[in-house]
């Protein structure tokens, strides 16, 4: 951010986090609002699943590797199927205390069926919390 001359911050809207922004004309906006049928943000509704891992002892390397296999079967069935939009591993990015974020396609409800019975959950390795969230336009969870 930078100041005008009253003191004031203002947001450089060009650039964020040291990356250079496409600029986004009023034509363009109404262009990527017109996908969605309207000049107003749509919103749609999503369900965040958050895996967060246990400090559970965990059984033999093998026995882990076998419920992970499984985990991931399972998760690419749910986008096959368009229940899970996208998935996001923790573990893969070095976090120690989470294990993936899914973007469910499905009601709190339904999310919380899923991840009850995902092997991860049922062998004690991971718990998760359910968070509702909203997709905007243009995005491509939403588009």
């Amino acid at each position: 951010m930078t100041a005008d001359r009253s003191g004031s911050a203002i947001t450089d809207r060009t650039h964020v986090a040291g990356r250079q922004l496409a600029t986004i004309t009023d034509a363009h906006m109404h262009e990527r609002l017109s996908q969605s049928r309207s000049f107003t943000l749509q919103t749609k509704p999503y369900t965040l699943g958050l895996l967060r891992q246990t400090a559970t002892d965990a059984p033999d390397e093998a026995a882990v590797t076998g419920i992970v296999w499984e985990h991931m079967r399972r998760m690419i069935a749910l986008v096959e199927d368009g229940a899970l939009v996208t998935m996001l591993a923790g573990t893969a990015a070095g976090d120690p205390d989470w294990g993936g974020l899914g973007v469910f396609d499905a009601d709190p409800a339904e999310v919380r069926a899923i991840l009850e019975t995902d092997p991860l959950v049922q062998a004690g390795l991971c718990t998760f919390e359910i968070h509702p969230a909203v997709g905007f336009p243009g995005t491509p969870a939403a588009a």
